[in-house]
């Protein structure tokens, strides 16, 4: 007997972007973190640009140097394309899976009512805004959580962050 499952473009995306954010809360593999990101970024990105939005992250790349723009796509299409470079390696920073991570959220949000933001994204766009508020033009974790649940959440590492942020949204329902 053959099983078939039947999915639709926003609920890949999510699945794709919830074991990412799993995989970076935790510290695990960044390849994989990335590769997920990438994946549900491209579905997210496209569900953005059919309401007429831009993603964040595209008009970020596309103002930085052609040589950082190449590193990032050399490193993207090392990961996914089995057949080329099978001898070669690629030099890669982790912190653009988590900028496709974070644009993920954003243009979640563009597609789909912000509010309706699943608590792991949300959780994640405050983590991410938290440590990297020197790459962000605005402070858009009061989209996700309340300010004082920032503020108690912000000291605690990654992990601990997770849980008890996960504890604290799952309380709010």
């Amino acid at each position: 007997m053959r099983l078939f499952v039947r999915v639709n473009k926003k609920e890949v995306a999510v699945v794709q972007l919830s074991a990412a954010i799993i995989l970076w809360f935790h510290g695990n593999d960044v390849v994989s973190i990335h590769t997920l990101a990438a994946a549900a970024h491209d579905c997210f990105h496209a569900m953005a640009t059919l309401k007429g939005k831009e993603s964040i992250l595209r008009a970020w790349i596309a103002k930085q140097s052609k040589g950082l723009q190449k590193r990032i796509a050399d490193a993207q299409n090392f990961f996914k394309h089995g057949r080329k470079d099978l001898k070669g390696e690629v030099l890669y920073s982790p912190i653009h899976g988590e900028m496709l991570m974070f644009d993920c959220v954003v243009c979640y949000g563009m597609a789909f009512d912000h509010r309706s933001t699943p608590a792991l994204m949300r959780l994640y766009a405050v983590r991410f805004a938290l440590e990297n508020a020197d790459i962000l033009e605005t402070d858009l974790s009061r989209y996700y959580l309340e300010r004082d649940e920032i503020d108690e959440l912000a000291p605690l590492s990654r992990q601990q962050f997770y849980e008890r942020g996960l504890a604290l949204l799952a309380k709010r329902r």
